[in-house]
């Protein structure tokens, strides 16, 4: 089952596998834009932007169902997976680790030369230099 997520004001309505209502965490500077977190029990991870009328929804982290985040008509999220919670916060009260650098294919000679030999086939080099040198 999915849920959509339809927002009125500070509130988000949650329908399908879950009937609530979140209130989205207001901006500790006041006139600033609001930025929250919505985790997903299939480890979804959403962030989002209230800014006055305008609300905008991005993944930043993938989980198990697919995401579609609609326009001004309909529903601002739909979520297509079976939840069994989910949870809102203040975008500044999250903790994520650090993705590594992905190799920029633009740039070949900025990739490692040649990938590391697996310890085996070290062993061999070096057994071979030492049985070279007798």
């Amino acid at each position: 089952m999915s849920i959509q997520i339809h927002r009125e004001r500070e509130l988000l309505h949650v329908s399908g596998s879950i009937e609530t209502i979140l209130t989205i965490p207001h901006s500790a500077v006041s006139g600033a834009e609001t930025r929250f977190t919505l985790a997903l029990s299939d480890g979804t991870l959403v962030e989002g932007v209230l800014d006055g009328e305008d609300c905008r929804f991005e993944v930043s982290v993938a989980g198990a169902g697919l995401t579609h985040i609609g326009g001004p008509r309909g529903p601002a999220l739909r979520h297509d997976w079976a939840i069994e919670w989910i949870t809102i916060s203040a975008a500044h009260q999250i903790g994520m680790a650090e993705k590594p650098a992905d190799e920029l294919p633009l740039f070949p000679d900025l990739a490692p030369a040649e990938p590391e030999m697996p310890a085996s086939g070290r062993l061999r080099s070096v057994m071979e230099r030492l049985i070279s040198r007798q």
